[in-house]
C-alpha cells in the first residue's frame, strides 16, 4: 500500500522592508520629494499585492520648538498624512493601517543641527501580519497607537 505524501507546506511569509520617508521642514508635505514617494509607492504596493499583510505607520519627529505631548501629536498627523496618501492613491482598505507614533523620543540623530533634525522627523513602516497578539507588544519600545488603550 503506497503512503500518501504529506502535503505542501505553506509558503513562508516575508515581511516587507520599506525605508522610512524623512520630512524636510513643518510646511513641506512627506508627498514633495521623489525619494519618498518611491517608499510611500513600495509601501502601497505591498499592501495591494499582499490581502493579508496589514501596516502600522509611526510617525517621529525631532526636539525642537514644542513640548514632547506636542510632538507625539504631530508624529501622529505625520502618520495619518502618509496613510491618507497611500489609500487615496491605491484604495487600500483603511482597516489594513494603522497610525502611531514615537514623537521625539529615541532620536536616531542629533537634534542640535539641521541635518541630525531633518533625519528624526520621519514616518517608519511597520508591516506584520494580525494575530492574537496585541500590536505594541510586538516593539521593545513605548508606542503610542491611534485607537488603543494605553
Amino acid at each position: 500500500m503506497a503512503v500518501a505524501a504529506p502535503p505542501p507546506a505553506a509558503p513562508a511569509r516575508v515581511i516587507p522592508s520599506v525605508d522610512p520617508v524623512l520630512y524636510g521642514g513643518p510646511k513641506e508635505p512627506v508627498t514633495a520629494t521623489m525619494a519618498n514617494r518611491v517608499n510611500i509607492d513600495r509601501a502601497a504596493t505591498h499592501l495591494k499585492n499582499d490581502p493579508d499583510l496589514h501596516l502600522l505607520l509611526i510617525g517621529r519627529t525631532d526636539s525642537i520648538g514644542a513640548p514632547a505631548a506636542k510632538n507625539l501629536e504631530r508624529g501622529m498627523d505625520r502618520a495619518r498624512e502618509v496613510c491618507e496618501d497611500i489609500i487615496r492613491r491605491v484604495g487600500v482598505d483603511f482597516t489594513r493601517i494603522r497610525i502611531g507614533s514615537r514623537g521625539q523620543a529615541n532620536p536616531i540623530a542629533s537634534n542640535e543641527d539641521a541635518a541630525g533634525r531633518a533625519q528624526n522627523r520621519r514616518v517608519e513602516f511597520f508591516f506584520y501580519y494580525p494575530d492574537d497578539e496585541k500590536l505594541r507588544s510586538r516593539f521593545d519600545f513605548n508606542i503610542v497607537i491611534e485607537g488603543d488603550e494605553p
